[in-house]
């Protein structure tokens, strides 16, 4: 009796289709995994902006300090081997009101190394979502006073269109520079995200959007927050972002930086607001 088989040349066929079936699927199943990341970063970036909304109905209706000392979250003292003992940063004062401490982390990157030998001040310290610190929590007199004043949520004429948080590099990425406002006032630039217009912002921030200082930091990774402030972009190109009112989503780099004449070629000093109306950063 004659046994049927394959030959060699329909198993080559088949082996054909097979390897067409999975170029083709999975570029799909890697573009839905980064859709999937995408969301969950969306969601983090709302559920830390929910943190921050109940915290202010406890704090007479005022957003927290970018950086507090002395509060009862942040023990006095020096020692450097735990950055609780000196200053709390927004995400350790807000971390009572949250689920958990992993949620300052973005999916969308990779995760901050452990430092301190504590995940939770890992996640606080190196957050991967900055604060709008000049626009929940300006400096309102000039360059020689760096007292800031948090700010109310009913001042905001257009909460739904002024920036709250917004995905922020991811500092391992970078050359490990540390920027800060100095002691009294201290501000680290890891748990924070700049404005595009800060020369002319009476909120005292350190640089505008644009070839500066978060492109040295950043290594000019666009990506990972190079030219914008510290500003990550990672959502297909685009920033994820917390709105005072609460809400969260995706947004341009163009967009996030409506009212100016940024562009991404832009020198940080050339760049202006050139409409009030238009900027996304401030109270209107």
């Amino acid at each position: 009796m004659k046994r049927k088989a394959f030959t060699l040349i329909e198993l080559l066929v088949v082996i054909a289709i097979i390897a067409i079936l999975a170029a083709i699927l999975f570029p799909v199943f890697a573009a839905a995994k980064q859709s999937a990341k995408g969301a969950a970063s969306i969601s983090n970036s709302k559920q830390i902006a929910m943190g921050q909304m109940i915290y202010t109905a406890d704090n007479d209706d005022r957003f927290p300090l970018d950086t507090t000392w002395g509060q009862p979250n942040a023990m006095l003292g020096w020692n450097w081997n735990d950055p609780r003992e000196i200053y709390a940063p927004w995400t350790w004062i807000i971390l009572p009101y949250m689920k958990s401490a992993n949620l300052f982390e973005d999916p969308l990157t990779t995760a901050s190394p452990t430092s301190w030998n504590s995940t939770i001040v890992t996640y606080c310290e190196f957050t991967q979502f900055g604060y709008a610190y000049t626009v929940a929590s300006p400096t309102l007199g000039d360059w020689t006073n760096w007292v800031r004043t948090p700010q109310s949520t009913s001042a905001f004429a257009k909460p739904s269109e002024s920036v709250l948080l917004a995905s922020h590099f991811e500092f391992s990425k970078g050359n490990g520079t540390w920027w800060y406002y100095g002691l009294g006032s201290l501000l680290f630039n890891q748990y924070t995200v700049e404005e595009p217009n800060c020369y002319t912002s009476p909120a005292n921030c350190f640089d505008n959007w644009g070839d500066g200082w978060a492109s040295d930091q950043m290594l000019d990774d666009r990506t990972e927050g190079a030219f914008t402030g510290g500003v990550a972009l990672r959502k297909a190109g685009n920033a994820v972002v917390a709105w005072v009112d609460g809400h969260a989503s995706s947004i341009a780099p163009t967009k996030l930086a409506a009212g100016t004449n940024w562009i991404p070629s832009i020198a940080a000093g050339a760049l202006v607001k050139n409409d009030v109306n238009k900027y996304l950063w401030d109270q209107k």
